[in-house]
């Protein structure tokens, strides 16, 4: 099946749910936006907060793309959405040959890259913009020391060599590429564990995984790579290693549920 018409019945199974959509996207962005709001105003210097303190993960995990807003609301409504549209999917299907199989796997990877492609569009650039109405001011104070991050980070001596990695449109590129990766893989994991478990025990082990990630950051095998922390802006390295990381991560459930799907009786659409 050519991608188009993936994609066109991606879009054909969001009309078919756009009430479950259009509530959840409105929960995600709310939530978000507000739980961040919240956490910027619990900031001890409030006079030099800007706009990428609330959308980015530099202070208690807090931001638009922190690792709490991950946990709730994101990614459970990303693999909610993600969970609807393939059961809808599933609906008209019939038993096939073995060579139609590999359709059926290419055409759930590709409503999750679409879909998680939306969703960053929204959380990064919709969030940038709301966080900037918000605030009333689109100002980036991360390249000046007037900002809090230059607080945060002690105030070093050669701020104007670290200022360089601050600029918009790199915490723009890098916290899209992240998230966007980071959606991919999760959204991956949950198709390649819904072939062979039901929907409640993969929403169940998600949940687990996400809270071992928080509590315990060795136990993190997507969350804490997706996430962009200050440690990272400091070593801008990491942040490169972390989206190789998660492209690895992306090849290996393709692979494993390709797999899978090659291995067992399935239904493809008519």
């Amino acid at each position: 099946m050519k991608i188009i018409n993936m994609i066109n019945n991606f879009y054909r199974n969001i009309l078919l749910i756009k009430y479950r959509v259009f509530i959840s996207s409105f929960m995600m962005y709310i939530g978000s936006i507000y739980l961040a709001k919240v956490n910027a105003n619990s900031f001890t210097t409030k006079t030099n907060i800007s706009i990428f303190d609330i959308v980015c993960d530099v202070y208690k995990k807090g931001g638009i793309v922190g690792q709490f807003r991950y946990v709730f609301p994101i990614i459970p409504l990303f693999a909610f959405i993600l969970i609807s549209i393939l059961d809808l999917d599933n609906k008209t299907m019939w038993l096939v040959r073995y060579n139609s199989r590999k359709n059926i796997w290419n055409r759930q990877v590709v409503y999750t890259i679409y879909l998680a492609f939306i969703f960053s569009i929204l959380i990064i650039f919709g969030g940038y913009l709301v966080s900037g109405i918000l605030i009333g001011s689109f100002n980036n104070k991360w390249i000046s020391s007037d900002g809090f991050i230059y607080i945060l980070m002690g105030k070093p001596n050669n701020w104007s060599e670290i200022a360089n990695s601050f600029a918009t449109y790199k915490i723009l590129f890098f916290t899209f590429t992240s998230n966007f990766l980071g959606l991919c893989a999760i959204g991956l994991s949950v198709c390649t564990f819904k072939t062979f478990l039901k929907n409640q025990y993969v929403v169940i082990m998600l949940t687990i995984s996400l809270f071992a990630s928080v509590l315990f950051d060795n136990l993190s095998i997507e969350l804490k790579q997706m996430t962009i922390s200050l440690e990272n802006w400091i070593n801008p390295k990491t942040i490169v290693i972390n989206d190789v990381y998660l492209i690895l991560l992306i090849i290996m459930f393709y692979m494993l549920g390709s797999w899978i799907t090659n291995k067992k009786d399935i239904v493809v659409k008519i």
